[in-house]
């Protein structure tokens, strides 16, 4: 699987992983899409959870990974605030 970089500006990279099991997801069609499921460490700053991802090709979406409820787990979100994280904002571009 080939992934986006760790942060904004990054390289992608790929990497493997051992398909867990396969799983039946309605697409935002409401098709049946078949898709493999992995598990791998959810880093979000301080906290590290293991969490089981379905895979899909999201090359033509906004978003490269969307985040549920349940790997989530209690953490809080504010939906009106982005990058709270040091080290996570944009850099600037430089005007040419």
């Amino acid at each position: 699987v080939t992934v986006p970089g760790a942060t904004v500006g990054a390289a992608a990279r790929t990497i493997r992983l051992a398909v867990v099991e396969w799983t039946e997801v309605r697409d935002t069609s409401g098709r049946l899409d078949r898709r493999p499921v992995v598990e791998t460490t959810l880093v979000l700053g301080p906290i590290r959870r293991r969490v089981r991802l379905t895979l899909t090709d999201r090359a033509d979406m906004t978003y490269a990974l969307l985040i549920g409820r349940s790997a989530l787990g209690r953490v809080l979100v504010d939906p009106s605030s982005r990058f709270r994280l040091p080290g996570t904002a944009p850099r600037a571009r430089r005007k040419s």
